[in-house]
């Protein structure tokens, strides 16, 4: 239909080009276990990107961790689980350094700078989302949280990582201090 033909109420749309750019999701890592298996935790947040992924929200996924108490690293993990789900591999990106939170968002954004550029959804658990947001601005990102699901998380289990973030946030908190 051309504009002539458009009626006076329908709103005016930007043409695609000038469309905002959907954000880039950053997969915050967890846990791997014994044989290479993800965490609960990792696989939450896996299947929450992915299904960031799927509905059109994000344009890339950027998985963020490094080895940890087993091998392989956390990104990498993620990353097999999303192309067995059928998320293209160039659309992943792996940051395989990080120890924690600070240093998965500070490492991605070392060897993937046009993360300044756009808006970045910080997905995570719930319980760590804040933290995680709160060390994304503070990096100087356009940063949002998505939170994955945490309704298959014990009672007793999800009290304890509230209680752990607490005291991450106030760690966090004298680190950002202490450089800034």
């Amino acid at each position: 239909m051309s504009r002539a033909e458009q009626s006076e109420d329908a709103p005016e749309q930007a043409p695609l080009s000038e469309a905002a750019p959907l954000p880039v999701a950053l997969i915050l890592g967890a846990a791997v276990w014994p044989g290479g298996m993800p965490s609960p935790a990792l696989e939450r947040r896996v299947r929450h990107a992915l299904s960031l992924w799927q509905a059109g929200a994000v344009s890339r996924l950027i998985c963020c961790g490094g080895v940890g108490n087993h091998p392989p690293a956390e990104s990498q993990v993620m990353r097999a689980m999303l192309i067995e789900a059928g998320v293209p591999g160039e659309a992943i990106g792996v940051e395989i350094r990080s120890k924690d939170t600070i240093s998965n968002i500070g490492n991605a954004l070392a060897q993937y700078p046009e993360l300044w550029k756009g808006q970045v959804l910080i997905v995570t658990d719930g319980f760590h989302a804040y933290r995680a947001r709160r060390i994304a601005v503070w990096f100087g990102l356009d940063a949002e949280s998505a939170s994955a699901p945490d309704d298959d998380i014990p009672r007793g289990l999800l009290m304890r990582a509230r209680l752990r973030e607490a005291g991450a946030m106030v760690k966090t908190t004298v680190w950002m201090a202490l450089h800034h």
